[in-house]
């Protein structure tokens, strides 16, 4: 029978980067910490680098130039989109 090896599973980090950053996390105190089922065998140190980034300016939308603003769409396009795409026949 095949040896199973158990991976660890890694905290999941987003790929994504929001304009508005984010919210800060709540303080760890106020929450009980949560009791383990089972006891760990072995000690797992996880290392984890983050990268300092300084933050830079942040755009909104309407701050955008005109050549970057999304185009307003045509009646055509409107129509297409409320009946869902196009027609079946």
């Amino acid at each position: 029978m095949a040896a199973r090896a158990f991976q660890t599973v890694r905290p999941h980090i987003p790929l994504i980067k929001f304009r508005g950053g984010h919210l800060p996390k709540e303080s760890s105190a106020s929450v009980p910490p949560a009791t383990k089922s089972k006891p760990e065998t072995s000690p797992t140190t996880t290392t984890h680098t983050t990268k300092v980034t300084t933050p830079g300016t942040i755009l909104e939308h309407q701050q955008l130039p005109k050549k970057y603003a999304r185009k307003p769409l045509s009646n055509e396009e409107m129509e297409f989109i409320q009946r869902g795409g196009p027609d079946v026949l």
